[in-house]
């Protein structure tokens, strides 16, 4: 099931890439050549696919803290973070095999507001990306 799933992802991958590449082409030739405005185009997107998952769960990391929680681990595409005892362990994953682009997990040192704490843990994604997003508008 594994193996499945990861060539379907890759699948994905490929003919997301494949049509991407296709509109550039596209509006290159309709606009007479203009191609590296397009390929700058293209490469701010791709960054910004991997940018917003991490300002995602950084925006978790912040909020969290802010709230008194302590860190068990944090998945940024392609790194992963988790604690050891007292020591955090940092290591390269392949980003295909996970079912999200980033994983942030955090739980409380006490018992109080617990709810209110989770709650605000879990808007922290949403408003750290937001106010990317607003930063972006001219």
């Amino acid at each position: 099931m594994k193996r499945i799933l990861f060539i379907s992802i890759q699948f994905i991958l490929f003919v997301f890439l494949a049509g991407f590449l296709a509109l550039i082409v596209f509006f290159c030739n309709q606009s007479g050549g203009e191609i590296s405005a397009y390929i700058l185009l293209s490469v701010c997107f791709l960054l910004s696919v991997v940018l917003i998952p991490v300002l995602h769960e950084v925006g978790h990391l912040i909020v969290g803290k802010i709230c008194g929680m302590r860190l068990h681990g944090v998945r940024f595409c392609f790194v992963d973070i988790r604690r050891k005892g007292e020591k955090l362990n940092v290591q390269l994953v392949n980003p295909f095999t996970a079912a999200t682009a980033g994983d942030c997990r955090m739980y409380p040192t006490d018992a109080e507001k617990i709810r209110e704490r989770f709650a605000l843990f879990a808007f922290g994604g949403l408003l750290l990306q937001m106010a990317y997003i607003l930063l972006l508008l001219p």
